[in-house]
């Protein structure tokens, strides 16, 4: 919602601090952020948004999705040939 740079420093500041948020990462387009976080449920992802998130100023929306199974992960970078 708020594009200043307090509000951003806010908000990474925010985000550093909460445990259940393993990753956030800036994003071009219509998002600004994406975060990867860890729940034990969905009681506990509502929990997370309405106590964690929402108290956070500035967030406009949030859009979630949940991986329901995994096809492949890498866990090393391949080699990237010039």
């Amino acid at each position: 919602e708020l594009h200043n740079r307090d509000a951003i420093e806010e908000f990474e500041t925010r985000v550093r601090l909460i445990d259940q948020i393993l990753d956030c990462y800036m994003l071009t387009g219509s998002a600004d952020y994406l975060l990867r976080v860890l729940v034990a449920s969905l009681q506990d992802y509502e929990a997370f948004v309405r106590h964690r998130l929402h108290g956070i100023r500035g967030i406009a929306s949030i859009d979630s999705s949940f991986a329901y199974g995994t096809i492949k992960r890498a866990t090393v970078f391949p080699r990237v040939d010039p």
